[in-house]
């Protein structure tokens, strides 16, 4: 064989070798990018659950603290006053209004657990296991 056909071919065999070995770093980059940006993506979805988790307990604590106005004594004897009919709806609202006082902190604690300690749990566990990506992007300190 012609040792300038051989060196050719070597040449063209090393340059077809070096090009798939380039094909196949960048192809492995560009996944490793991908992965990246998936994890981001699912980290930017996490802390969008616990701030909509969060704010759903706002609304829900906010909006109970408008319906659970205490019904005092002295409301209670004016009603009746204006019309002893009101007897049994007098008692209901100073035992409801008696048992959302005793409760209070015990529902708001329970209502922050289930609406917001799942999503934050699940978020201090994500964080955990890609905190080092994370750091990377300046996501977390």
């Amino acid at each position: 064989m012609n040792p300038v056909r051989t060196l050719v071919d070597k040449l063209k065999a090393a340059r077809k070798q070096s090009a798939a070995q380039e094909e196949a770093e960048r192809l492995a980059a560009q996944e490793a990018v991908q992965l990246e940006l998936s994890t981001l993506e699912r980290y930017a979805r996490l802390v969008e659950a616990v701030t909509e988790r969060k704010r759903a307990f706002e609304t829900v604590t906010s909006r109970m603290e408008l319906e659970a106005q205490p019904y005092t004594v002295q409301s209670a004897a004016k009603t009746l006053c204006d019309n002893w009919a009101q007897l049994p709806l007098v008692i209901n609202s100073l035992s409801a209004s008696q048992c959302v006082a005793k409760h209070k902190p015990a529902l708001l604690n329970e209502l922050e657990l289930q609406l917001i300690g799942g999503a934050e749990t699940e978020l201090r566990a994500f964080q955990d296991a890609n905190s080092a990506l994370l750091q990377k992007h300046g996501v977390i300190p």
